[in-house]
């Protein structure tokens, strides 16, 4: 649910903005589509609540191409919903009601099958993204996690990340977990944020500013491609 407004409110504020906007969609559920629409064959593991918002999601989901077998509808649950307010400078902040997503556990990963990438998310908990992380391991998939929130996991989950993605701010709280200050430099922050997790390669988003990746071959800089945001 996305509500436009010229600034976040303050504690205790009411600010008066656009909309809402009820959109499908989530950290998961994007990453799945754009894979799919990349040409990708793609199964969804996940939750949704048994409340009309849940169909509205598998629905949007088959129509990006995406299978849905895996995707269990829990009872008595609410489908989780991201509620997002963005301001003139397109910048946006999110709090995720969780709901559904929270009752995925390791069990509901057989249903996935077999596969060559397993993109992993973190709003599951962090439980279940190492157990996640374990099952591609075993099945000799490559493994990327889109850390956010950035979660504490077991040492071997981060080492058989490949890449690991984050923005700015949250490769600064990954940082915060290993006890290291983040630097302002993009390529140092990429640098210190593969030697203190072990992950294979990073990326890191840096918005307008496109995003670094940094690999055992090095850091590279890629600029986004200007375009007219129309979100």
């Amino acid at each position: 649910m996305t509500v436009s407004s010229e600034r976040r409110a303050r504690p205790g504020e009411t600010v008066v903005g656009d909309g809402p906007i009820w959109s499908p969609g989530g950290k998961g559920a994007n990453i799945a589509a754009a894979a799919a629409r990349a040409g990708a064959n793609v199964t969804m593991c996940g939750a949704v609540g048994d409340d009309p918002l849940g169909q509205v999601q598998v629905n949007a989901l088959l129509e990006a191409g995406v299978g849905v077998d895996a995707i269990r509808v829990s009872a008595g649950q609410a489908t989780g919903v991201a509620l997002i307010v963005v301001t003139p400078d397109g910048e946006n902040s999110i709090t995720v009601g969780a709901g559904a997503n929270l009752t995925v556990g390791p069990e509901d990963l057989a249903a996935a099958g077999e596969y060559d990438v397993m993109l992993v998310q973190s709003e599951i908990g962090a439980a279940t993204a190492d157990a996640a992380v374990a099952v591609a391991a075993s099945t000799h998939s490559r493994v990327v996690l889109s850390l956010a929130p950035v979660s504490e996991l077991e040492p071997i989950t981060w080492q058989r990340a490949d890449p690991l993605v984050v923005n700015r701010d949250e490769a600064g709280d990954v940082l915060a977990l290993f006890g290291r200050t983040a630097p302002d430099d993009p390529e140092v922050l990429t640098v210190a944020v593969r030697e203190v997790s072990g992950v294979a390669s990073v990326v890191i988003s840096l918005g307008a500013e496109g995003c670094v990746v940094g690999s055992h071959e090095g850091t590279v800089h890629v600029p986004a491609v200007p375009t007219k945001v129309v979100d």
